[in-house]
């Protein structure tokens, strides 16, 4: 193991253990922070802007050729619980303004979770879709769900509601998969000639680019990794539904978010493991660490677009300068970097 990671793995202790204060010169430098989480939210070319006291987004590796992923990296004057408050609020940071609706689902394991989860506009226009879907990209179903869906009638009376009841009951099943077994618990998604899409895999295979974050929070990695897990204690936890517009269509989201924040370090990590369409999951991991050169604050979002797979790569170009531009519109509009 070198140098930098045996003081990091001192320095960034789980919570479990105890933190003990350390010199100044002992502390890591941030490069050797933005190297160990997820391959560096930001490329070695530019941790000198971030040293210098800018902010710095910017595209990251990517697993694959559906996936989108930006980071963040910005020096911070205030202490790690204000700096990640703003992540902690029911709508998440870099939030798009289609998002129409994020609720707080106050008991995930109840059946009544999802009481009120609605289509709003274009109710009955989407809620065809449903009993008509077919595997394949137009939504994010199981076989079974598609034929759960497929036993409405297209013209039945009362259509709008008798689909809303049928989504809330399979989006609360799946959100009750999540909580027993976390990603193992989830059904995968349906596409054409019988393939399956399982978004859990791609989740693993998007958190893997950040394989060294188990020396910077060790306690997170694992739970991360191994949701649901007894064995590792953090501060808190909790599970949202939300509805945006993409595409001119509802699209439903569920998501969990668990957080660890002490007073020399922080990390907020929240996951969409279920997304209704365009996107197959989503995943976005925020932390604050001492370092040499201050406080750094770093931000890390990855997405898959299933649909997107071929596309050129002046709409990926597109992809990334859109979530580029929100992320650091709302970094700059919250301050996180003062």
């Amino acid at each position: 193991m070198s140098l930098c990671r045996v003081l990091l793995l001192g320095l960034l202790l789980s919570r479990l253990a105890v933190s003990l204060p350390a010199a100044a010169g002992n502390l890591p430098g941030l490069g050797d922070i933005l190297e160990e989480v997820g391959e560096g939210p930001i490329e070695v070319a530019h941790h000198a802007e971030v040293a210098q006291g800018g902010l710095v987004v910017s595209e990251l590796t990517e697993v694959s050729e559906r996936e989108l992923a930006v980071g963040a990296a910005c020096l911070v004057s205030r202490p790690p619980a204000e700096v990640l408050a703003p992540l902690l609020a029911p709508r998440p940071l870099g939030t798009s303004e289609h998002v129409e609706e994020v609720v707080r689902v106050s008991d995930p394991r109840a059946p009544t979770a999802l009481v009120g989860l609605r289509f709003g506009d274009g109710a009955h226009e989407e809620a065809r879709h449903y009993v008509s879907a077919e595997p394949g990209y137009g939504l994010n179903l199981s076989n079974e769900e598609i034929a759960r869906f497929a036993g409405i009638a297209v013209d039945a009376p009362e259509l709008v509601p008798r689909v809303e009841e049928a989504l809330q009951a399979v989006l609360t099943e799946r959100l009750a998969g999540y909580v027993r077994q976390g990603l193992a618990g989830g059904r995968g998604y349906a596409r054409g000639g019988g393939r399956i899409i399982d978004p859990a895999r791609e989740l693993h295979r998007s958190f893997a680019a950040a394989e060294h974050f188990d020396l910077a929070f060790p306690g997170f990695a694992r739970l991360w990794s191994h949701y649901p897990d007894p064995s590792v204690e953090v501060e808190g936890e909790a599970f949202f539904w939300s509805r945006a517009r993409i595409d001119e269509r509802p699209a439903f989201f569920l998501s969990h978010r668990i957080h660890d924040i002490a007073a020399d370090r922080g990390i907020v990590a929240r996951r969409s493991f279920y997304i209704s369409h365009f996107f197959d999951a989503a995943f976005e991991i925020a932390g604050v660490a001492s370092v040499r050169e201050g406080r750094l604050f770093f931000f890390v979002r990855r997405v898959w677009v299933d649909r997107w797979n071929g596309w050129s790569s002046m709409k990926r170009r597109v992809g990334h300068r859109l979530i580029k531009g929100e992320l650091r519109a709302q970094i700059e509009a919250e301050r996180l970097c003062d």
